[in-house]
């Protein structure tokens, strides 16, 4: 499960101010919880080709597969996706690899958000609506810093950085009678995962 805050815009221009959004009180994309499903998968050459590779070199070659498998596992034909050492740390290449995809209320149910509504007067205005969304989450690089050791523990830090897009569809106005529902684009995030990994030994 995903548990998501309000997303706000954050613009002072005066090009922002005449947006419905322009203001922090209305979010852009309200709290929401969703179910989060993640596929990490290493490449021999590009992303994905091990879907097509695997099932081919079982029946073609079983030690040609091994051999793309391990190719793969290590860094790829490339090896730009191994572990690179540094006196800071150690940085991974993971872009290609995983692939993140949150689900919000696919299964039942619809996010209640906000749009922008043009009046007949020409007067835009915030308005409630309804939809689902799919949020597709791409990481691009891992950093870990040094590692603690003691005699009974281990602990390591680890910073993701990830882009994501968020896909609204299926929308409606909560309001009957606003006419066309509003054509709601994707919205493009870059993303901060901080994690811990500690280990106690008996």
């Amino acid at each position: 499960m995903v548990m998501q805050n309000a997303q706000h815009d954050v613009c002072t221009t005066a090009e922002c101010q005449l947006s419905a959004f322009g203001s922090s009180a209305i979010p852009r994309i309200p709290a929401r919880i969703g179910l989060d499903l993640a596929l990490r998968l290493p490449f021999w050459l590009i992303p994905g080709d091990l879907l097509v590779l695997t099932p081919v070199l079982a029946l073609v070659s079983p030690k040609a597969l091994a051999r793309v498998a391990m190719e793969a596992a290590s860094g790829g034909l490339i090896p730009w996706q191994r572990t690179f050492e540094t006196p800071i740390g150690s940085f991974e290449a993971v872009v290609g690899r995983q692939i993140g995809v949150a689900l919000y209320c696919v299964a039942g149910g619809r996010i209640v958000g906000w749009a922008e509504h043009t009046l007949e007067s020409g007067t835009i205005e915030p308005a409630q609506t309804l939809y689902r969304s799919i949020t597709l989450t791409f990481p691009l690089v891992e950093y870990t810093p040094l590692r603690t050791f003691s005699q009974d523990l281990v602990a390591a830090l680890r910073f993701e950085l990830s882009y994501g897009v968020d896909i609204p569809f299926d929308v409606d106005f909560l309001e009957d009678g606003l006419g066309r529902p509003p054509a709601l684009t994707p919205s493009h995030v870059i993303l901060l995962h901080l994690s811990l990994d500690s280990r106690h030994y008996l």
